[in-house]
């Protein structure tokens, strides 16, 4: 953001922040006060499914995915691999970054900081009609949710 960059966030359900480790909340709630806007599922649990809706209407904002993944199978529902190929699907650009030498879990052998931005540089509309068939139902709900808000 130094750059001239902004941050729209997706919470991809109310109990989302509850979910996090406490240490977590007060770099959580840093961004979302940041963010320019936050973009809401409408979803209560968080759980695999609500987090793939969040994906969706991730992909649907964005222009390009930079995926940090190593390429592997998905271990779960809505992981990277889900999500990188529900783009690919969708016809959103991926990028897909892994540093050498890195393991999941530990992304920087150095253990430094990596920053990682994604912009929008259109609104939602643009996305609704044009991809909206290749949501989920729930995901089209959601996006529909999201547009109207705007």
């Amino acid at each position: 953001m130094k750059h001239g960059g902004r941050l729209e966030a997706v919470v991809p359900a109310r109990e989302y922040r509850a979910g996090l480790p406490s240490w977590h909340h007060p770099t959580y709630d840093a961004l979302l006060r940041q963010a320019i806007d936050v973009h809401q599922t409408g979803l209560t649990t968080s759980d695999s499914a609500a987090h793939m809706v969040g994906s969706e209407i991730l992909v649907g904002l964005a222009d390009q995915l930079l995926a940090l993944w190593d390429g592997k199978p998905a271990r779960g529902h809505g992981d990277t691999a889900d999500v990188v190929g529900y783009a690919e699907r969708t016809g959103t650009p991926v990028q897909v970054v892994w540093p050498q030498g890195a393991t999941r879990g530990c992304l920087l052998p150095s253990r430094k900081r990596l920053a990682v931005v994604c912009c929008a540089a259109h609104p939602v509309s643009r996305h609704i009609g044009r991809r909206e068939k290749r949501y989920s139902r729930a995901g089209r709900d959601a996006l529909r949710r999201v547009h109207s808000a705007h």
